[in-house]
């Protein structure tokens, strides 16, 4: 793991489901290392998140003014990203979860920022979750047990780097996605 004060964080990262019906993924960054879990309710998930200085959400924080996709998301298609529309009705619950969490968060003294793992992801270069982990000098406390987990990994890696000047932000007049600049070997 890296060394010991490297970090200002915790960070946190969240792949947040619409309804809690659904369990949400929390990860969290503290001391060198990053630990996953599952959340159902919005007071699990900020008690969960209360500790970190920013955390890095996989939902739009944004509506779009017309139409199904946001200017950002329209940018990130044109990079060649995957995003889906946020209009769509169940992007829509998402992101009207995702303001009362980060309003929350926001509150308590929390930056929060939107993320897409997926991009974020591929614009790192890494091959993989565990290669993006080492290449940022993470150790992993418990393996992932699901792709949700994976997601709010990669979203906790994307708030560190954002506060260490390793995220790209991907902006237009409906939002800001944050992504990461390559730092893996490209063909890993």
């Amino acid at each position: 793991p890296r060394e010991a004060g490297a970090l200002s964080g915790p960070y946190g990262g969240l792949d947040l489901t619409a309804s809690p019906n659904r369990a949400s993924a929390v990860a969290v960054i503290a001391s060198g290392f990053v630990t996953t879990g599952l959340y159902r309710t919005d007071e699990e998930i900020v008690s969960a998140l209360k500790n970190a200085s920013i955390v890095a959400i996989d939902s739009p924080l944004s509506q779009p003014r017309r139409g199904w996709h946001r200017d950002v998301d329209r940018a990130l298609l044109r990079m060649g990203y995957k995003v889906l529309p946020a209009a769509w009705p169940s992007m829509k619950a998402l992101y009207r979860r995702a303001l009362v969490i980060s309003s929350r968060l926001s509150e308590a003294g929390t930056k929060v920022i939107e993320t897409h793992p997926l991009s974020a992801l591929k614009s790192s270069r890494c091959s993989g979750y565990a290669d993006l982990a080492e290449a940022v000098g993470l150790a992993i406390r418990d393996k992932p047990r699901v792709k949700d987990e994976v997601d709010s990994l990669i979203a906790a890696v994307v708030a560190m780097a954002y506060d260490e000047g390793l995220a790209m932000s991907v902006r237009a007049s409906e939002g800001e996605v944050y992504l990461l600049k390559p730092i893996c070997n490209k063909g890993r």
